[in-house]
């Protein structure tokens, strides 16, 4: 008969062994810190007391600190705006490439959480007749046209980044949709100290020849258009109608480059929202060629609200900057030629158009090409990254698509985390 076995249970242990044995709060945050953006997120949402210290600005600043940070403090890149593919596709296409910054981290983020965030929360079924015409502080300004006039008649302001109400459907000014007035938009955000979500002006400038513009403005919270206002202008006249780029915002206070129609007289005119003022602003007196040639120039405005002019001559960009009273500085002139025959392996490649600049970022797009060649033998995918303060540079595409650039601000939304 064999032997009987005993049976060994172990004793509970004691009550006090089982309770929680919590991290010092400083430790937690040091592994958050040493985590990833995502997991960050995700420590911020699991109780209030981590949440409040994550959300601290000292801690943010930490994580967001260049280039060795987990959270990158901002990210440039494009936009997948092409109602073609869109509707054609089953499932939305990956909405953001990204071109700035070139690190593991933001790369990681794009690829495994913002893009296919972006992609699911996509409104595919009501941009298809729109086009994209700019985008500030998160917010994408889209555009369609009348079936008859040609002229635009309604206009779309879109938040990619929100899971609701992401689209605000609005008319085109009257006076645009019946009598052909033509209208230069520009969209406003919160950050812009408007007082609501945003808001559109639309800049009317065949008058400037005779002393005035016409603005009209709508409010998100009204979206109805205000009576048209003529505001005097007293700059030069000789220019035309002829707008160079987007309009650069400070605060709010907007900007023009403008021209004639050779492309001479080149000078901005500005208009305050809030005064309903219009003025003008005289570019540098030297080193600016006086004649705009393939989109050389580009306004921009600077994280402190400064003005910023961008020149590309050839391989060259020349940084120019307006602050207060003390006029035009020259703050940079960088040379590309090295990088740019580098990128494309190219000795030919001889110009570099400015395809768009990231505000939070300072980081510039270049577009490099060759002139006098076949434009089917043009590579349009391949652009450059230009990183304006530390003038450092790297190779970066975009889709071949319908794309708009957008610029994604990851500080200021975990700076704008609620610590319920």
């Amino acid at each position: 008969m064999p032997p009987c076995t005993r049976s060994h249970e172990l004793a509970a242990p004691p009550l006090d062994a089982t309770r929680e044995c919590p991290l010092p709060a400083e430790l937690l945050l040091e592994i958050v810190a040493r985590s990833d953006a995502a997991t960050l997120v995700r420590c911020a949402a699991s109780c209030r007391p981590l949440r409040r210290d994550i959300v601290s600005p000292a801690f943010i600043r930490r994580v967001c600190r260049e280039p060795d940070g987990i959270v990158p403090s901002s990210l440039l890149g494009f936009l997948n705006m092409n109602p073609t593919a869109i509707k054609g596709a089953r499932l939305p296409p990956a909405s953001f490439s990204l071109a700035h910054p070139a690190t593991a981290a933001a790369a990681s983020f794009t690829e495994k959480h913002l893009a296919p965030f972006m992609s699911r929360s996509a409104p595919v079924a009501g941009l298809y007749d729109y086009r994209p015409r700019e985008s500030r502080n998160g917010l994408v300004l889209l555009n369609g046209w009348g079936p008859t006039s040609g002229m635009i008649d309604h206009l779309c302001v879109y938040d990619p980044m929100a899971k609701t109400n992401q689209c605000t459907f609005v008319p085109g000014p009257p006076d645009s949709k019946y009598s052909g007035m033509p209208y230069e938009y520009v969209l406003l955000t919160a950050a812009d100290g408007i007082g609501s979500s945003f808001l559109l002006l639309a800049a009317n400038f065949s008058g400037l020849t005779y002393g005035f513009i016409k603005v009209r403005t709508m409010q998100s919270n009204w979206c109805t258009w205000s009576p048209v206002t003529i505001a005097s202008y007293s700059g030069d006249q000789r220019c035309s109608s002829n707008q160079r780029g987007r309009a650069a915002v400070l605060g709010t206070l907007i900007h023009w480059l403008m021209c004639d129609n050779n492309g001479r007289y080149l000078h901005i005119v500005t208009y305050d929202v809030f005064t309903a003022k219009a003025g003008s602003v005289q570019l540098p007196s030297e080193g600016v060629p006086d004649r705009f040639q393939r989109s050389n120039r580009h306004l921009t405005s600077t994280p402190n609200r400064g003005l910023r002019l961008l020149v590309a001559d050839k391989l060259t960009i020349s940084v120019w900057l307006l602050s207060g009273n003390a006029g035009w500085t020259r703050q940079a002139v960088i040379d590309t030629e090295e990088t740019v025959r580098s990128v494309l392996r190219s000795s030919n490649t001889d110009m570099v158009e400015i395809m768009g600049f990231g505000v939070k970022s300072g980081v510039i797009l270049l577009w490099p090409f060759t002139r006098n060649i076949d434009l089917k033998g043009l590579d349009r995918e391949t652009i450059i990254a230009l990183d304006v303060e530390t003038k450092e540079m790297h190779r970066a595409k975009r889709s071949y698509m319908l794309h708009l650039l957008y610029e994604v601000d990851l500080k200021a939304r975990l700076l704008a985390m609620k610590t319920f």
